[in-house]
């Protein structure tokens, strides 16, 4: 073989080598042991990329939606409201359920001012509990929930009726 063919030859494999470098599967050619070789094939074949990517992303999704965390309530958390609500609406970012769970409305002097049990009020999100005629002043909502999925948080925030 001449000079030139062995120069082309070299370079028509590094040309290889570089794009093998580059999707990840240099290990492959060094690998030493056969197994090694086919458990690093599969997960970088491009077949199974896809398939990898998306269990690897199911598995670390999962708990962001661990707890039923406050989503937003009616009347809204730190709000100033002119007229009183006849119930206090929360959402949750999960299921709630109402037989483990508390919702509970206390005036500024700490009495309660609830008239009924809390209920599930529409989706299974919304959590809710009616009030008493809220005369103006300031009012402490605190909840205790368990989501569908039986974990518990907790919280408390103020609102105002103003007139």
């Amino acid at each position: 073989m001449s000079y030139e063919g062995r120069s082309s030859l070299l370079k028509k494999r590094s040309k290889k080598l570089l794009r093998l470098r580059i999707l990840g599967i240099s290990a492959l050619r060094r690998s030493p042991r056969p197994k090694i070789r086919k458990v690093l094939w599969f997960f970088l074949s491009r077949k199974n990329k896809l398939t990898y990517l998306a269990a690897i992303s199911g598995v670390f999704s999962s708990p962001a939606l661990a707890h039923a965390f406050l989503d937003g309530a009616v009347p809204r958390v730190g709000s100033e409201i002119p007229a009183a609500p006849s119930e206090v609406v929360l959402h949750f970012t999960q299921g709630v359920e109402p037989d483990f769970s508390k919702l509970e409305v206390r005036d500024s002097t700490g009495a309660s001012v609830t008239t009924g049990p809390a209920h599930t009020a529409g989706m299974k999100e919304d959590f809710a509990v009616p009030v008493k005629k809220l005369p103006p002043g300031v009012y402490t909502v605190i909840w205790h929930v368990t989501s569908v999925d039986t974990h518990k948080t907790q919280g408390k925030f103020h609102f105002t009726v103003t007139r």
